[in-house]
């Protein structure tokens, strides 16, 4: 849809995601990841989720210096399912594909808005992280940053092309292993191959289970732990069509894949590391390099998309500053633009009464 910008006086009708933005000094960002809580004092700023409408966004969340810190497990393989089920359900996100490599989270999804977009990754890095903690005997950051999310344009084939990166990781770039559906760790994949809509995991209540510890109760986790049901989304490119359909689409990503892969290994000479090898790594170890490239602000091929999300993100930008300035300068009363989490207000002293 077209893009038309509009003045500071009326609050724009799109939303951004959160990106490189700033935020509070005094905000204790940790302990709020920690609880799973969303970060209210944060200004986002990157690309706008909705100038399209309900559109994916790809979410990435690396551990602390590159960790393999997810190292594959069937134990945190249902963890990880579990809690992307759980944070799904109270945000109400849609989920079309996700994959955790040992070094990171990449899931796609699609979000009503930015507050939702936010309550969903706090909640699944905040409990994932102590999840890991206590899985790997790890005290500490798990995460490295708080998360990246990347826009992807309302157009078919930047879609399909995420879609396909999704599916694709650990394959033609990484040399992991040979085929997508290899992965011992979390993933989508299987399931879309198999055409399920629906995949379980598990969730553990520790809230529960430490207060019945602490009444003098003999229970374990096992007394604690309930299945959680994460529900597939078809992205909105192929929304139109049946579910049998869909998963013969992503069959065909998939072959694709595996195609490249071994064209790559061929030209590479190298060998797939394979599911042994990959889970006997140590998860406090760490790669000898880590790829640092600038991670794009969205994701649109064509030229069009591409400007009409360049434009969203500059105008909301403009729109916000203007808003902040009229913060400080003590307008208490000022309006931000839809899709900002606007600057918490400073303490407020209480007036020394003399006695």
């Amino acid at each position: 849809m077209p893009f038309s910008p509009q003045t500071s006086d009326a609050a724009p009708d799109f939303r951004l995601s959160p990106g490189n933005g700033t935020r509070p000094r005094h905000l204790p960002e940790k302990r709020r990841a920690a609880r799973g809580e969303t970060p209210e004092g944060y200004v986002e700023s990157a690309a706008p989720t909705d100038c399209f409408g309900r559109t994916p966004t790809e979410l990435t969340s690396r551990t602390i210096q590159g960790r393999f810190l997810l190292r594959p497990s069937g134990r945190l393989t249902q963890i990880t399912i579990g809690i992307l089920a759980r944070a799904q359900r109270l945000s109400g996100a849609e989920v079309h594909a996700f994959v955790s490599l040992s070094n990171h989270l990449q899931p796609l999804a699609s979000f009503v808005d930015v507050q939702q977009m936010s309550t969903f990754e706090w909640y699944v890095n905040g409990n994932l992280a102590r999840e890991v903690n206590r899985l790997h005997d790890w005290s500490g950051t798990v995460w490295g940053r708080r998360y990246q999310p990347i826009s992807v344009s309302d157009e078919e084939e930047d879609q399909v092309a995420r879609l396909k990166y999704i599916v694709g990781q650990g394959c033609v770039k990484e040399g992991l292993i040979a085929s997508p559906c290899d992965w011992p760790g979390a993933t989508s994949t299987i399931a879309l191959c198999q055409g399920r809509r629906t995949m379980t995991g598990i969730w553990i209540d520790r809230d529960a289970l430490r207060r019945a510890r602490q009444r003098g109760k003999k229970v374990t986790e096992r007394d604690f732990t309930t299945v959680e049901s994460l529900q597939l989304s078809p992205i909105p490119a192929w929304a139109h069509l049946d579910w049998k359909a869909y998963r013969e689409r992503v069959r065909d990503l998939v072959h694709e894949i595996e195609a490249e892969t071994s064209a790559q290994n061929r030209s590479l000479g190298r060998t797939p590391m394979g599911v042994k090898r990959l889970q006997e790594v140590h998860p406090h170890s760490r790669p000898e390099q880590l790829e640092r490239t600038p991670a794009p602000r969205f994701h649109a091929k064509s030229k069009a998309a591409h400007q009409a999300l360049r434009e969203a993100f500059s105008t909301f930008l403009r729109l916000y500053r203007e808003a902040a300035e009229k913060l400080r300068n003590g307008v208490l009363t000022t309006e931000f633009p839809i899709g900002g989490f606007p600057p918490r207000q400073p303490f407020t002293h209480p007036k020394l009464v003399p006695h």
